[in-house]
C-alpha cells in the first residue's frame, strides 16, 4: 500500500517541478510567426528570413540565415514595437530549433539599439499600418532595406 502512495508523490514532485520550470522560463521561448509575416530585403523577398514574437507581442526578433538574401553572415535583429527601436542582439544568447527561439538572457534581446553610436548609422525606420522597415548598416555589410508586412495587412505603402 505504501509503493502507491509514494509513486503518486513523487509523479506529483515532479509535475509540479516541470510546471514550475516551464512558468519560469515561458519568456525565454518565442514561437516562431514566419507564415504571417512577409520579409524583405532591398525590395526582394526573403522567404529563408524567420520571424519570432515573444508571448505579449511587444518585441520582434527576426532573422536572415547566412545566403538569404544575399547575406554575407547571418543577420538577428529586434524590433521592439513600444519603442519603435531597432537594436542588433546578441547572437549567443539565442538558439534556435524549428518553430521556436530560446532566448537565454532576456536582457540580450534588446541589443546595441541601431541608432546609438556604435552602429554605422540610423536606421531610418518607417513604421506603416500592417508593417514596419528600417536601414540595416551594420559594419562591414553594404547598407540594406528590410521590410516586414504582415500578410493580411491591406495597406503596402512604406
Amino acid at each position: 500500500m505504501k509503493r502507491p502512495f509514494i509513486f503518486a508523490m513523487g509523479f506529483t514532485a515532479c509535475l509540479f517541478f516541470i510546471s514550475l520550470f516551464v512558468t519560469i522560463m515561458r519568456g525565454h521561448w518565442w514561437r516562431e510567426q514566419s507564415d504571417r509575416v512577409i520579409i524583405t530585403v532591398n525590395d526582394q523577398p526573403a522567404p529563408c528570413a524567420r520571424f519570432y514574437t515573444e508571448h505579449s507581442g511587444h518585441i520582434f526578433l527576426f532573422r536572415i540565415p547566412q545566403g538569404c538574401a544575399s547575406s554575407d553572415s547571418e543577420q538577428l535583429y529586434a524590433y521592439d514595437v513600444s519603442k519603435r527601436a531597432v537594436a542588433l542582439p546578441n547572437a549567443s544568447n539565442h538558439y534556435f530549433i524549428p518553430g521556436y527561439a530560446f532566448i537565454k538572457n532576456l536582457d540580450g534581446v534588446q541589443g546595441i539599439d541601431l541608432a546609438s553610436a556604435k552602429a554605422e548609422g540610423a536606421p531610418l525606420i518607417r513604421k506603416w499600418p500592417g508593417g514596419f522597415s528600417f536601414n540595416s548598416s551594420r559594419i562591414g555589410t553594404p547598407e540594406r532595406r528590410i521590410a516586414v508586412t504582415l500578410r493580411n495587412a491591406t495597406s503596402t505603402s512604406r
